[in-house]
């Protein structure tokens, strides 16, 4: 699956412009496809992500971008090397004739949308639409039961593997619950709303397998360690060996995450280099960014998906968005979909080739959106040079710096060399503090002179 084109009559600061998706010669991804969309701030880049997601997911798509989609717009497509297109029009050359939207014989097999932002532009319900899936993976879903159904998985064990090893944990984890009668309370309290009850026949048989498969000893064997170690005891938990879950066990919790009920279910990991289980919910931000998107994308990627990713590199170290592309391969290069992710940064965007990159503008006359071509060879750049030739920034020195900078040369001109010197020590190394240093040697000559 990949995307070939949107033409978009009018969405915010967009108008009648087409947006290329272009890809390389070379198939660096394997059968993945991967575009990134950069630009600065309001020039729509997370509005095509869910332009994307709502055209695809007609006839459900919301109000205010139905009201765009009427307008006019165009997405072609490739699937299995066969041409499709969805759309009311062709381009500013072909205008609208109605409002009908044309449907192609073949759409993508699902629409995933993964991001950290919390601010509801993305629909968080999953949706299963006349002709395609909508898949949520963000904050405003939890992604616990995800995580478990990925560590649970066979065939997806290596690609576990290679997640999980890059926080320095091994594969072997365990889920800490509350004991049996806890949850019984959870379940009648927030199922009753619902109708649903503890005393009901499958979640009666449920209650009493957790019961039967929980251990609340202080400390366990850990035969794969040779070792013992200590577990933290926790008032009314217990400690749940994956290898004793069952499918009745996980069929009902994720009838209960479905549902919205939460029963406190935490899964641990084991640290390697602190010798010590960790729980998820305390990792760093980064870490579970990285945690959320990947095992919710391990689950539900699959061929001719296409997958909306909103800044990656939120919450992420710069050496981890280093990582992002080489894990996006890693992972996903089997797969024949296409991964749109918008993105500010230029670890990331060093790290594909130009052909990749589709970078917006604002006119500075109309303010308007459009698409620029990126000329340079951007793969394995610099990321200083990424910032300049991609991201169009020739001033790398902070506002705030710049300040300083007029400060000294105003100490300069009024005579107090000795303040001036004390923050032109504290510049980092840069053109503008050698052009600086030259005018303060100048100064400092001339009053020993």
């Amino acid at each position: 699956m990949k995307i070939n084109s949107v033409y978009i009559e009018e969405l915010f600061n967009i108008k009648q412009q087409t947006i290329y998706f272009k890809e390389p010669d070379v198939d660096y991804f394997g059968n993945l496809k991967i575009s990134i969309i950069v630009g600065e701030n309001g020039t729509c880049k997370t509005s095509i992500l869910k332009f994307f997601a709502e055209a695809l997911a007609l006839p459900a798509a919301s109000r205010k971008y139905r009201d765009s989609l009427n307008k006019g717009f165009n997405i072609e497509y490739k699937i299995d090397n066969d041409d499709y297109e969805i759309g009311n029009c062709i381009s500013k050359e072909k205008p609208l004739q109605d409002t009908k939207i044309r449907i192609p014989n073949k759409y993508p097999a699902n629409v995933i949308v993964s991001t950290t932002a919390l601010n509801g532009k993305f629909s968080s319900k999953d949706k299963v639409g006349r002709y395609t899936e909508y898949i949520y993976s963000g904050p405003l879903k939890s992604a616990t039961i995800d995580i478990l159904s990925a560590l649970r998985d066979p065939g997806l064990e290596k690609y576990v593997k290679d997640l999980i090893s890059l926080i320095g944990c091994s594969v072997k984890y365990r889920i800490v619950m509350p004991e049996e009668e806890v949850l019984r309370n959870i379940i009648n309290k927030k199922g009753n709303r619902l109708g649903i009850s503890a005393s009901d026949s499958k979640i009666s048989d449920f209650l009493k397998r957790h019961e039967s498969i929980g251990s609340k000893e202080s400390d366990v064997e850990e035969k794969r360690l040779h070792r013992r170690v200590t577990i933290k005891k926790s008032s009314r938990k217990i400690i749940i060996n994956p290898m004793d879950i069952d499918d009745l066990w996980m069929e009902c919790i994720e009838y209960f995450n479905k549902n919205n009920i939460n029963l406190d279910l935490r899964i641990e990991l084991y640290n390697l280099h602190s010798d010590e289980w960790i729980d998820i919910k305390d990792m760093s931000s980064g870490e579970q960014a990285m945690f959320d998107r990947f095992f919710s994308l391990l689950l539900s990627i699959k061929n001719n998906s296409l997958v909306l990713i909103d800044e990656p590199e939120t919450h992420l170290h710069p050496r981890w968005a280093r990582e992002y592309i080489h894990m996006l391969t890693k992972l996903f290069s089997d797969f024949k979909a296409h991964i749109i992710l918008a993105t500010h940064s230029p670890f990331i965007t060093a790290d594909v080739p130009s052909e990749c990159i589709v970078g917006l503008i604002k006119d500075e006359g109309t303010r308007d959106v459009k698409q620029y071509e990126v000329n340079s060879a951007t793969l394995g750049g610099n990321p200083v040079n990424i910032l300049d030739e991609v991201f169009r920034l020739n001033n790398y020195t902070g506002s705030f710096s710049e300040e300083i900078i007029k400060d000294i040369k105003k100490c300069l001109e009024n005579g107090d060399s000795e303040k001036a010197l004390k923050m032109f020590n504290d510049l980092g190394v840069t053109i503008s503090k050698y052009a600086l240093f030259n005018e303060l040697k100048n100064k400092l000559l001339g009053d020993i002179q």
